[in-house]
């Protein structure tokens, strides 16, 4: 009878470890994560531009307002370096730098209005809510991080209640050598 209880708790164990790999569990709990990106980029389209409105047919969905297109399939092109139809000497967005990405300052203006002032109006515009302060944390990690459209920037999968890959560490690609006789 012991021994049979012993190959049962050794057989449940190794079953632990070969399929504990293949789930994915949601940090801090017990419970398999069932809101799971590849991206940063990826979860902020779903979970921000979907679900909050922004990518509505009178919004920056088919209307494109501001010649903005927020749907999937455009939505990083039209906002990495674009320069802003609306407000003048402004890009959508720059990566690295959020007090010069229209995205985030009008984001963060209807959440923080203490804080940040949008040159033109805070978005989403009314009726819609503002931006929860983790959602607005998570767009400027993502900015700040240069914006990228594949990878993890840490922090944001837990602002936003989701499932991301690990991050991984910046490259630094190392400068050319001097050519010979020049430099140090």
């Amino acid at each position: 009878m012991r021994r049979e209880q012993v190959a049962r708790l050794g057989a449940l164990c190794i079953a632990a470890l070969l399929l504990g790999p293949a789930c994915t569990w949601a940090e801090g709990t017990s419970e398999p994560c069932t809101n799971t990106f590849s991206s940063t980029f990826e979860l902020i389209q779903r979970a921000i531009f979907e679900n909050k409105g922004c990518t509505n047919q009178v919004c920056h969905g088919e209307a494109r307002a501001g010649g903005l297109d927020l749907r999937a399939e455009a939505s990083y092109e039209n906002l990495i370096e674009v320069p802003a139809a609306t407000v003048p000497g402004w890009k959508r967005v720059v990566p690295g730098r959020r007090d010069l990405s229209l995205l985030f300052i009008n984001l963060a203006a209807k959440t923080l209005p203490r804080q940040y002032q949008a040159p033109l109006r805070p978005m989403p515009l009314d009726p819609l809510p503002a931006l929860s302060a983790d959602e607005v944390e998570a767009v400027r990690r993502w900015v700040e991080a240069g914006a990228p459209r594949s990878g993890t920037v840490a922090g944001t999968a837990e602002l936003l209640d989701a499932c991301l890959p690990p991050p991984e560490p910046i490259a630094i690609t190392p400068l050319d050598p001097p050519p010979p006789g020049e430099g140090v």
